[in-house]
Parts: C-alpha cells; structure tokens; sequence
C-alpha cells in the first residue's frame, strides 16, 4: 500500500476512535440537579442577560414545540427577549429565595426574580415575579446528530409576574 493510504486509513481509525470516546461519554447521564447546579445556570443566565445575550438563555431552554416559557414558545421567546433587549438600556437580573425539588428525571426550581432596567439618571423594574423553572433530562443532538447527550433543559416555566407577551414594549 501507498503511504498516502496509510495516512488516510490511521486518520479514520482516530476519527472512529474519537466518536467511539464521544458515543461512550454521551451515555452517562447528567449530574444529579443540584443546588449548586441550578445556582450556575441561573448565574450564567444573569450575565447573559447583562450581556442581552438571547442565544445563551435559550440555550438552556429545551427547543420542542411543547416547551413553553409562561404563555410561549422559543420561537416567541426569542422574539420577545430580542426585542426587549434591543429597547432597552443596561438590564441586571436579580433572583432571590432559590428553592429546588429534584425528582430524579425532573426537577422545579423556585425563586423570585427581578429584572432592573438602568437608564440614563433612572432605574425602573422591568419585571418583578415568582417563578418556576420545570427541568427535565433531555436529549440534545451534538456534531449533526452523531451523538447525543442527556442535559438538564427548561421545559416549562411558570410565573405570576408581568406578561411576558408585553416584556420590553414602551
């Protein structure tokens, strides 16, 4: 055989190694919800939203048609939050009196949230609520769909707090 061959067939044999690793580590389910857990999502959220970041948000929301955050769906989601973060100056979210019950396979998660909205000479309460976050271990496709992993995901989250179809009109 060619060495060109040989190249070609010891970088297959590494490609097939590595997506063997990646298969394997897929498998393992994800850590137990925590409170330290949660505690890391809700901060990583935070500064995305100081950051008017509306990719990192969703990207702990679970992307099916039944998921629905309040009144609605990631399509309106994303609409809403871009929305209000284009109107809007520098926004800080506060959360405060995390509580979490986790079953196993699902989880909820309780605190009380407050969206600051800080503005030239002001500062104004863009949102003020209760909510509840229900997680749920979902699958999430990686590398085109080769492999998939189990991660914790918003499928539904409740709140009494302002509409969020209204969220960032002025």
């Amino acid at each position: 055989m060619k060495r060109s061959s040989w190249i070609i067939l010891a970088i297959c044999a590494a490609l097939m190694c590595f997506l063997g690793f990646l298969y394997v580590q897929s498998q393992d389910k994800p850590p137990d919800m925590t409170p330290s857990l949660i505690e890391s999502m809700l901060g990583s959220m935070q500064k995305a939203v100081a950051r008017k970041d509306v990719r990192t948000l969703l990207s702990y929301v679970d992307q099916s048609p039944e998921t629905r955050i309040s009144s609605l769906n990631t399509d309106q989601l994303r609409l809403t939050l871009s929305r209000a973060f284009n109107t809007s100056d520098q926004l800080e979210a506060v959360y405060s009196g995390l509580t979490l019950h986790d079953d196993g396979e699902e989880a909820t998660a309780e605190f009380d949230l407050k969206v600051l909205h800080h503005m030239s000479g002001a500062n104004a309460d863009d949102y003020n609520g209760h909510i509840v976050l229900h997680l749920k271990r979902t699958p999430v496709p990686h590398l085109l769909g080769l492999y998939h992993t189990r991660e914790w995901k918003i499928v539904r989250a409740d709140t009494n707090g302002t509409d969020l179809d209204k969220w960032g009109d002025y």
